[in-house]
């Protein structure tokens, strides 16, 4: 299973590889993978399932907006899962661990002005608790033709969930761009976690990504299930130009 998000501006350098991302990302929303939701649709989005719990039944969901926050309701009196978005849309459901996880992109408020930007958000269970598991920028396009994507899949029959990134600095060429793997493992009672064949150098974007999770691993424990605006800023990802350039958190 291998999802994408939407088509990927090619902007300065790298533009055949994100266009060669965008016809594959394409063909799989053609297909049925994407389901988006804006203000303009039905109160209720589009409906999806998702197994919470080892040898449990699916459980069915929707993904609807309301009051500037994507809300994720669940059958079977779960409570609600809500984060700020001014659009959303699934992105998938994944095997993890003997479980899914449902995978959400959406548009954030907030984001610095005249930004093309997504993030990523993960929900599922972490054997005690259903909330949200993680949040990852999945996609920018900033200035000087530096941009970031993302694809996401479950190899190894959910063993792991593998996000792999491709990104181009400021002002390079074609040959700027470049590319890496974080390797997500689902564990008890906390949200999903990091490693790394060797550690990421602090100043790469790698590093710094994984220095942002690291930090939001308290604000995800035990898993919440509002992602509030002030933990949304925190994460840096609505200034991922000034959270590249940082030497240092």
């Amino acid at each position: 299973m291998w999802r994408s998000g939407d088509e990927v501006k090619a902007r300065g350098g790298g533009g055949g590889l994100q266009r060669r991302l965008s016809r594959r990302a394409f063909c799989i929303l053609a297909a049925g993978a994407g389901f988006p939701c804006t203000a303009a649709e039905a109160e209720e989005g589009p409906a999806g399932r998702v197994r919470l719990e080892l040898a449990g039944p699916p459980v069915a969901f929707t993904l609807a907006l309301a009051g500037g926050e994507a809300v994720l309701g669940w059958t079977g009196g779960l409570q609600p899962i809500r984060w700020p978005a001014v659009s959303a849309r699934l992105l998938g459901v994944f095997p993890l661990a003997g479980r899914e996880v449902a995978s959400f992109l959406f548009t954030p408020p907030g984001a610095a002005p005249a930004l093309d930007l997504t993030c990523l958000l993960i929900v599922g269970s972490d054997g005690r608790d259903v909330g949200i598991l993680d949040l990852e920028l999945w996609h920018w396009a900033g200035r000087e033709g530096a941009w970031l994507s993302s694809t996401l899949d479950a190899p190894g029959g959910g063993v792991e969930l593998r996000l792999v990134r491709y990104a181009h600095p400021p002002g390079g060429g074609p040959a700027a761009v470049s590319f890496w793997t974080d390797h997500l493992f689902w564990q008890e009672g906390g949200p999903l976690v990091a490693r790394f064949p060797r550690p990421p150098p602090p100043a790469s974007w790698q590093g710094r990504l994984a220095q942002r999770r690291e930090r939001l691993r308290s604000a995800l424990t035990p898993l919440p299930r509002h992602l509030t605006e002030d933990l949304l800023a925190e994460s840096g990802f609505l200034d991922p130009a000034r959270l590249f350039a940082e030497n240092r958190d």
